[in-house]
């Protein structure tokens, strides 16, 4: 079979494409990753299949979003170290862009009766989205009877608010421990491998400089007093969340949840709400909403003069998408050869299942949550019908009529928002 041989495009075709791309990846990982094997390796023909595989099996054990990483990756692969910065920096930055600028309108103009309705419309889908979520991963992770039983005890350790950290943590330990258990039998006594070589010294050397990027932040914030030491707090914990993200971001949605509306209270529910949802609806990573939420985040705690509580809010945003995304991409530039190791290593195969299965209980909780929250946020019997009628339309459309956008359940769910409150509903 004679495959179409390969094309060597220059830096600046790869940089128009990760550019448009950035600014058309609607759709969520699942689409982004298709939109980017349709482009690089059956059109353009930059990257075969095998590489493009490989990479994506990669990244999908990774901490972080997959899409994006896969896109860092393939820059690397086509233009090293330069390639994959732009790659996955251009996936992002519309995202960004877009994301804070809602979050200014959010903040400013968001009691507005006809904006106000909106963002309470967008609610029923959000609720769909989270079950949706449950849905789809409970399918690859509950396959055996054991990891349903995980998720029915992350889901009660989260009922009675026990760490995010905590519940993540005993489920990989259980899936260490009694790793027969968690994976199927074909699976369980795979190979080992080789001990890991010494590092070379490019790879410390970049180790360091990311360190050093990772610190940077941290050691500016010293110079703006109460300002600074609450863009600390905000750095540590998003790193935490990069380093939880096992998934995608629906799986790392917990983690953000618990931490910045339960533990520190510095958003409401109804913010963390709106953040998923116009997360949805724009491009690029869903896990994203971080720009949002550390954006209003810091705008409710920071109470400054107007004229500088804009700029602090947007910091905080900026600090929390850098926390965010900065392991990935040290994880993409200098930990491929590693963490692929890692694939047929059997115990930490099972603690990775563990850790799903315990992920899909999680997001259980959120969606009983937000049940709550949606169906019995409204003023009236006739604006509570609504929200649950609208919330069962949105789960009918996401999940039985896979061709219609989901950015478009998300809008349209808005839209009829908007109206009913213009009608005085």
């Amino acid at each position: 079979m004679n495959a179409t041989p390969l094309v060597s495009p220059t830096f600046g075709e790869a940089l128009r494409y990760w550019h448009r791309l950035g600014w058309t990846s609607f759709g969520g990982p699942v689409a982004q990753i298709a939109m980017m094997h349709e482009d690089v390796v059956m059109r353009k023909r930059w990257v075969d299949q095998a590489h493009f595989q490989h990479a994506m099996n990669y990244c999908v054990l990774l901490p972080g979003p997959e899409a994006q990483q896969l896109a860092t990756y393939l820059g690397w692969l086509l233009h090293g170290v330069r390639g994959g910065l732009a790659a996955g920096l251009l996936f992002i930055l519309p995202s960004i862009a877009i994301l804070l600028g809602f979050a200014t309108i959010y903040v400013h103009y968001g009691q507005i009766p006809g904006v106000a309705g909106f963002f309470m419309g967008l609610k029923p889908a959000v609720l769909a989205l989270i079950v949706m979520a449950a849905v789809r991963i409970g399918k690859k992770s509950l396959r055996q009877d054991i990891h349903v039983w995980t998720a029915c005890a992350a889901a009660g350790l989260s009922f009675i608010h026990a760490p995010f950290v905590l519940i993540i943590g005993a489920a990989g330990v259980a899936g260490w421990i009694w790793r027969t258990h968690y994976l199927p039998a074909d699976m369980a006594n795979g190979s080992e491998i080789p001990a890991f070589r010494t590092f070379p010294l490019s790879v410390l050397r970049v180790l360091l400089v990311g360190f050093g990027l990772w610190l940077l932040p941290l050691g500016l914030a010293y110079g703006l007093g109460q300002q600074g030491d609450w863009f600390r707090k905000l750095g540590l914990f998003y790193t935490g969340t990069a380093l939880f993200s096992f998934g995608g971001a629906y799986t790392v949605l917990p983690y953000v949840w618990q931490g910045a509306v339960h533990d520190y209270g510095w958003i409401t529910t109804t913010q963390m709400m709106d953040a998923l949802a116009l997360g949805e609806t724009t491009p690029g990573p869903l896990i994203m909403i971080v720009a949002f939420v550390g954006y209003l985040s810091s705008w409710n705690h920071l109470h400054l003069l107007d004229w500088t509580r804009d700029g602090y809010a947007l910091i905080g945003g900026l600090v929390a998408v850098w926390y965010t995304f900065l392991p990935g991409f040290l994880a993409i530039l200098v930990g491929a050869p590693w963490v692929e190791r890692t694939r047929h290593l059997p115990n930490v195969g099972a603690s990775l299942m563990a850790i799903s299965a315990a992920v899909v209980g999680l997001i259980a909780h959120l969606a009983l949550q937000a049940l709550g929250h949606v169906v019995g946020s409204g003023v009236s019997l006739t604006v509570n019908g609504l929200m649950a009628a609208l919330a069962l339309l949105a789960f009918y459309l996401l999940y039985a009529r896979p061709g219609v956008p989901t950015w478009a359940v998300v809008l349209g769910s808005g839209a009829i928002g908007a109206i009913f409150t213009g009608l005085g509903y």
